[in-house]
């Protein structure tokens, strides 16, 4: 009865951490401009020049974001880089809502780990900002693990 009950909230906070991100997202693209619109191209370089490559990004911008980006680049060829980068950006937000639910199982109670996931999953400036190709909403999941441990 509790691992379903821990199942579903789990299952219920996907839901409401990705759904309205990419509801909004779809509907509300963000089109990627100066530094954010950057992060796309130097994905797209590594994509078609590799990792180990010289360019001026180096110089300006950490390669994380890009390299993830150019590894979805990969898996989804012809599509839109705006689009892939804007759609990822948006699920990677949706999935913080479940760090806090899961890192503190054991240490708090099931309704305070809930609420807590559910207020990360509806608040507005997450929604509102989660299709922004920006490298601040990339490190918000690994941020957050380090936050609450």
């Amino acid at each position: 009865m509790k691992r379903s009950r821990e199942t579903l909230a789990l299952l219920l906070l996907l839901i409401l951490g990705l759904v309205p991100r990419l509801v909004f997202v779809t509907t509300f693209p963000t089109i990627p401009f100066s530094d954010f619109k950057i992060m796309v191209l130097f994905g797209q370089y590594f994509h078609d020049h590799g990792i180990f490559t010289n360019g001026w990004f180096w110089e300006y911008f950490n390669p994380g974001l890009p390299v993830i980006l150019s590894g979805l680049f990969g898996i989804f060829p012809g599509s839109d880089p705006q689009s892939v980068a804007r759609l990822a950006t948006a699920v990677a937000c949706g999935l913080l809502p479940i760090l806090p639910f899961l890192i503190w199982r054991g240490v708090l109670p099931f309704w305070v780990r809930l609420l807590t996931g559910a207020s990360l999953a509806l608040w507005p400036g997450q929604i509102f900002f989660s299709g922004v190709v920006a490298q601040d909403n990339w490190v918000l999941l690994p941020t957050d693990r380090k936050s609450v441990v």
